[in-house]
This record gives structure tokens, sequence and C-alpha cells, in this order.
């Protein structure tokens, strides 16, 4: 053993101490950084893609829902996004889009709805029929026949169309209209329905879940 001379300095090196953790572990914990640094952004759901309908709106809020029955409720909570997205289209009220869906539909539980997804009881009166085929209902009569739609957001949509279209006969009741009940006088006047108090009912719709704040541009709280 070859002797050191007196007074050299010893330097010890330690082997390198091999980490725990691979290189794929820490791009693991980098790529979960970022992710929480990008804006969180709610998937769109399925359904509104159909449509091409944004959820992200500016200046919405959440509010409470009034005390309702759960499928009123459930129904609301479903398409309140679908019925501000179509009054920025359109400029129907929100307010009357769902308080028609409620009245027209069951809040989506008539067999109507369930069986065609018509939610606004839309008639068929062409020989035919483009709308995916129609069905057989009584409503006025029992030889009524009713547009039948794919998914309920056609409905929703198809109704939305109707509405605004000027060569039909509601445009001249409605075209003037500021606010909900003006609407509502607007279709009863037009005949959308037969009933002597459908606008009564609407507004009574309306004003019963707090409807009208749709119409700002607000949302429910689940």
């Amino acid at each position: 053993m070859e002797k050191l001379p007196i007074g050299s300095r010893i330097e010890w090196t330690l082997p390198p101490k091999k980490s725990q953790f691979g290189p794929f572990f820490w791009l693991g914990c980098i790529f979960a950084a970022l992710l929480l640094l990008l804006p969180k952004n709610e998937a769109e759901p399925a359904e509104h893609a159909q449509m091409g309908i944004i959820s992200n709106f500016p200046e919405m809020y959440l509010e409470t829902m009034p005390d309702a029955p759960t499928h009123i409720r459930k129904y609301i909570l479903r398409f309140q996004s679908v019925a501000i997205a179509e009054q920025k289209k359109y400029g129907i009220p929100a307010s009357i889009k769902m308080a028609q869906g409620i009245l027209e539909s069951g809040a989506g539980t008539s067999r109507l709805t369930n069986g065609s997804n018509n939610h606004f009881g839309v008639k068929c009166f062409a020989k035919g029929c483009r709308h995916t085929g129609c069905v057989n209902a009584c409503d006025d009569s029992c030889d009524d026949h009713f547009r039948k739609y794919e998914t309920a957001w056609m409905s929703w949509r198809d109704h939305s169309l109707i509405l605004s279209d000027p060569t039909k006969r509601y445009a001249k009741y409605i075209t003037k209209c500021d606010d909900y009940k003006c609407w509502a006088n607007g279709l009863q006047k037009s005949g959308y329905a037969t009933s002597k108090t459908y606008a009564k009912k609407l507004i009574g719709i309306i004003e019963k879940y707090d409807l009208q704040k749709l119409d700002k541009g607000l949302t429910f709280a689940p």
C-alpha cells in the first residue's frame, strides 16, 4: 500500500445517491402543475354541441330556485342554458320558451314528449312531414298529428325557428314585444294554443318559478 506524504490532503467522494423517483414522475408533476394554471372550463354537454350552444356566457350568476316539484326543477336545470342561448340567437325570451316547455310537455313528462321529443306541442300539417315523421295524438281532435324529433334539442330549435319566422301568423303579435307578458298575450292572440287562458298560464308559471331571471342571463343553482 502506497504511503501518502505527511500533510497531504485527503478528499473523500461519496457515490451519487440514486433518486427514488424517475424522470417520468417529475414530468408528471410539471404537467399537473400546468393543468392547475389553465382556466377551468367545464366540458360542453354533448346535447349542447349538437345545437352549437355555448354555455360559458359572460355575466352569468347562480340564483336559488324557488320551491318546485322535482320534475319541474329537473326540467328547468336541464334546459335553462338552452333557453338563454336561444334567446341570444332568436330574441325569444328564455322565460317564455321555458314556460311553454313546462306547460306543453308537462315538464318533460307527457306522452308526446317521451315518445317524440316534442316539447312544444308543435303540430304537423304537411302531407309529407319533413321532421323525421309525425305521430298521431289527441289534442283538439284525435286526428291531430304532431312533429316527431330525433332529440329534445331539435324540438327546442324548431320552436325558435317557428316563432322567429316573419311569415308565420305569430309575427305580427310578438315582433314588438319587449317583455314576457307581451309575448304570452301575443302567443294567445295568434292562436298558438286554443286555451283562452294560455297567456295567464304562461305568466303564472314564469312568476311562480322566477323564470324572468333567465331573460337576464341568470341561471339557477342545482
